[in-house]
Order: C-alpha cells, then sequence, then structure tokens
C-alpha cells in the first residue's frame, strides 16, 4: 500500500511542499473563467458558464452557423482518471498487487468518480447541466475522508425565448471543511438572464442573481468574488471569433458591501491554430475593496480542440493562476483536463 501513498503524495507535491500561500484547484471548470479574473457573467462556456450565469450557454449556437442544438455529452477529467489508472500500474509493477484491502480499492474509487465532471442534455430551446465536485478552496488531498469537502455542485437549466433571450435557473450544493471549523453543507441557487445581440455585432450581455447557504455567504467570496444575494452583470465582446473581451461589475445591489461595483476586466486572445484545435492566451485583473485599493492579476493559458464545427469540443485543458499579493493568500492556480463524449 506504500505506492499508492507515494503516487498520491508525488502528484500533490508541488502544491502542498511550498509556500503555504498557494491555493490549487487541479479540479475546477473555472479555470478558462478565472483567468480572465472571473468576468464571466455574459461569456458563453458549456464548461465554465453554467458556474456563473445558468441561462447563457444555450445561445451559443446561434453565434456559430452549423453547431448543433440537440447534443448529449458526459464530461469528464483526464487527471483524476489517470491517477487511478497509474495507481493500479504502479501497485501492480512494484508487486503490491495482493494488498487490495478496502483502504486500496477506495482511493481508486475516490479517483475515478472524481473523473465524471459533468454531464449536459441540450435540445433547440433548452439544455440541463449537471456539475459536479468543482474544488472551491485548498485541502488536504491525502485526506480521503476530506477527498469531497470543499466543493460545489449543480443542477442547472435554461431555456431559450426567441434567437437573443435566455433565462435560467441552477441549485448549488456546497461543502466546505477547515480545521478550525465545523464542517458546513448546504444549498444555494442563482437565476440568470442573458441577451445576445446578434445585430450588434458580437456583443452579449448577461445578469445573475445567486443567493448562497445561511451559513456559508462566502462561500465564493474568496476567489470569485461572489457575495450572498448579489446582483451581478456582464458584457462581452467578440472579435472576428480570435479576441474576447468580458466586462463584469460586482454587486450593484449593496453599497455597503466591500465588493459594491467591483470591476472585473477580462481578454482572451487566439494565439495559435494548431490542426486540430486553437491555443489562447488569457489575461485579466480587478481591484479589491481593501485600505489600499491595489491591483488583483490573472493570466492563464487555453487549449480547445475543434474536430468538428458541429459539435462541443472535445478536449479541452486550461491552466490560470490569481496573483493577489495583498492577502494571506498570494496565488490561486486553477487547472483541468477535461473531455466531452
Amino acid at each position: 500500500m506504500k505506492i499508492i501513498q507515494c503516487a498520491v503524495l508525488f502528484f500533490f507535491v508541488l502544491s502542498h511542499q511550498a509556500n503555504s500561500q498557494t491555493i490549487v484547484n487541479f479540479l475546477n471548470s473555472n479555470s478558462r473563467a478565472m483567468a480572465m479574473s472571473g468576468a464571466f457573467t455574459s461569456v458563453y462556456d458549456i464548461d465554465n458558464s453554467p458556474l456563473w450565469n445558468p441561462s447563457i450557454s444555450i445561445l451559443e449556437k446561434d453565434r456559430k452557423l452549423g453547431v448543433e442544438s440537440d447534443y448529449s455529452h458526459l464530461e469528464l477529467d483526464l487527471i483524476p482518471a489517470g491517477m487511478a489508472i497509474g495507481i493500479l500500474a504502479l501497485d501492480n509493477f512494484f508487486g503490491d498487487s495482493t494488498e487490495f484491502n478496502s483502504a486500496f480499492w477506495k482511493v481508486v474509487g475516490i479517483f475515478a468518480a472524481y473523473s465524471i465532471r459533468g454531464y449536459t442534455y441540450s435540445k433547440d430551446k433548452f439544455q440541463f447541466y449537471l456539475k459536479v465536485n468543482e474544488d472551491l478552496f485548498d485541502y488536504n488531498m491525502l485526506n480521503t475522508k476530506n477527498f469531497f469537502d470543499n466543493s460545489q455542485s449543480l443542477l442547472a437549466f435554461s431555456y431559450q425565448l426567441g434567437r437573443e433571450f435566455a433565462v435560467g435557473t441552477s441549485l448549488n450544493y456546497y461543502q466546505t471543511y477547515s480545521k478550525d471549523d465545523d464542517r458546513k453543507k448546504g444549498f444555494g441557487n442563482s437565476i440568470g438572464l442573458s441577451y445576445n445581440a446578434l445585430s450588434l455585432n458580437q456583443l452579449s450581455y448577461g445578469i445573475t442573481y445567486f443567493n448562497f447557504p445561511n451559513d456559508m455567504k462566502n462561500v465564493r467570496e474568496k476567489t470569485e468574488r461572489l457575495i450572498d444575494n448579489s446582483i451581478n452583470l456582464g458584457i462581452s465582446y467578440h472579435y472576428n471569433s480570435d479576441y474576447l473581451v468580458s466586462l463584469d461589475i460586482r454587486d450593484i445591489n449593496h453599497p455597503d458591501n466591500n465588493t459594491f461595483l467591483e470591476t472585473h476586466l477580462g481578454l482572451e486572445e487566439r494565439a495559435y491554430n494548431t490542426k486540430n484545435g486553437k491555443i489562447s492566451f488569457r489575461q485579466g485583473g480587478y481591484f479589491l475593496h481593501n485600505a489600499a485599493r491595489q491591483p488583483v492579476y490573472s493570466f492563464g493559458l487555453g487549449y480547445r480542440s475543434n474536430l468538428d464545427e458541429d459539435v462541443e469540443s472535445m478536449y479541452n485543458i486550461n491552466f490560470g493562476i490569481i496573483i493577489n499579493r495583498f492577502i494571506e493568500k498570494k496565488y490561486n492556480l486553477f487547472f483541468s483536463t477535461q473531455i466531452n463524449i
């Protein structure tokens, strides 16, 4: 069984060796959004958007001619699936395969289960989304009892009203745990509206209301800057399919909150076209309402396959980092390797 512990420890040594000032979210569909500073209320992306605006992804098909509106796909993450296979292979290679006890299969089973990231079912006028176990905070990945803590899951539904309007809602389940606090679990929800201005040269608008559990009101504040009972606005502009500029304004309805009218700006540019996809560079920034009002920066890279123009992207690999030199946790790393089947 030592090989299991070594394999898991080796994978996460980077995030836990260093600095306690780093939060690592290696299973989070938000990697693209956070690389753009969380300016994502008006951006349509089936892997990211349900967490920001549950209404908007259904409008994407009207941006691209020929994209199928009826489809379903299962979203998997290659990292935990690969770890489960790697642990089995290493265990067998080192001759520990006789020790197939409950602890061994628990570790392998957790990684295999964690490889399932979500499911989407889409028809012409509506979509259902299921997202599971999206990382929220840092935690001890070697402790299998807390493996699914500090995460969120959601079930979302959107409906399209004409070619340009859509509405959506989501039911969110949160679970958190820390040494200084009890384990908490609770439900929240969000309501989103979207307008896809097809006649105004690639402009999109979005508005989302968030409600969090009573004893977990700051559950998405630390990195995403989303506040309980807040209304958030977004506008984005797609230029020549090579550039995306997005702007979010947080919490427009609470003048007394630190996040009131907090501005987030994101930019994505297609840096390189490959034979089967594209590589994009992302950057963004926003201002925290602290005493110094110092800027917080973000950047990242992403690869999205484009094997068939008529279907959703098959591969989606993203990396993002938020740099905030003015708080205890100075760096937030996001990384995901997703595949849709």
